[in-house]
């Protein structure tokens, strides 16, 4: 859209412009005040401070500088060359398309944690790596943009109709460094929760299928094996000290100890019961690194 294409628009719909600026500005403040319950509600409860929570907080700084400039609305768009209108077009250029960034970030923790087996300690080392992608590379190309002009086409920044941003004569440049990274971000996001998703729902199956039944030939008694669970504890360990690796733990513990010694059909229902227990709290923990690990799930001596 050129600049003569803005001016023909705003003389067919008188307001146009104001009613847009206006509705921008109410928007942002509402985005504000979620920024800032999100802000307060992290530093307040040390309940959500999990891997997952610390991305979404760190991401929440972008949105209020995108937030700050979508405020600003039309005030600078009259001066493009000035300081005012250079600065709104930085920080949307640098902000706006971090937050997609910030959502992949996380969609990656969840592919570590359960294609990886990342636990907690990890999560945090990856972080340095999201902030340098997901501000740094977005700082380097805000940064620049402010040096870029030419003869012809002018500054880069310049009047984008509703706010200062890439001016429609460099408009290219909106498709190559802020659309299309966008959406290539949503769509691997995409694919990394479809992923997951399907995941959870196979083992999800395998547990509604998983009917071993003991060497006598009858189902596993649900009422005794529950009279051997003594408690379940919360903990907020490492997220692959249970899951499906843990399964595979107790399936070669459980084999040796049938090597060595027999045991009656009252503990392999608990052994099986425990490889139940492990495989379903193994998939909610790899949600968001919350294990609920089996304190003692053992059988009478």
């Amino acid at each position: 859209m050129s600049s003569n294409d803005n001016t023909d628009w705003a003389a067919t719909y008188p307001g146009f412009h104001d009613t847009f600026n206006m509705i921008e500005r109410i928007c942002s403040v509402f985005s504000l005040l979620g920024c800032i319950f999100i802000i307060s509600t992290f530093c307040l409860s040390e309940r959500f401070q999990k891997p997952i929570n610390r991305l979404c907080f760190f991401a929440t700084f972008g949105n209020l500088a995108t937030n700050v400039a979508t405020l600003m609305g039309r005030d600078f768009v009259l001066s493009p060359h000035g300081a005012g209108c250079q600065f709104q077009a930085f920080l949307i250029q640098m902000f706006m398309p971090a937050d997609a960034f910030w959502v992949l970030a996380m969609a990656i923790n969840v592919y570590l944690i359960f294609e990886r087996q990342y636990d907690a300690q990890k999560l945090r080392a990856m972080e340095k790596f999201y902030f340098l992608g997901c501000y740094g590379l977005t700082f380097i190309i805000a940064l620049a943009y402010i040096f870029i002009q030419t003869p012809k086409k002018g500054k880069m920044y310049g009047d984008a109709t509703l706010w200062c941003w890439i001016s429609p004569e460099w408009d290219i440049f909106r498709i190559a460094t802020f659309y299309g990274p966008v959406w290539v971000s949503i769509g691997f996001t995409f694919f990394i929760y479809i992923r997951a998703g399907r995941d959870i729902y196979k083992n999800h199956r395998q547990i509604k299928k998983f009917n071993i039944t003991s060497s006598l030939g009858g189902p596993v008694d649900d009422t005794l094996v529950s009279r051997k669970v003594t408690e379940v504890c919360v903990t907020h360990e490492m997220a692959n000290e249970i899951g499906l690796v843990d399964l595979e733990r107790n399936n070669r513990a459980q084999g040796r100890s049938n090597d060595s010694a027999p045991h009656s059909a009252e503990q392999r229902n608990v052994a099986i019961f425990q490889m139940r227990t492990v495989l379903l709290h193994g998939i909610v923990s790899h949600m968001d690194t919350l294990e609920l690990q089996p304190c003692l799930l053992s059988g009478s001596p």
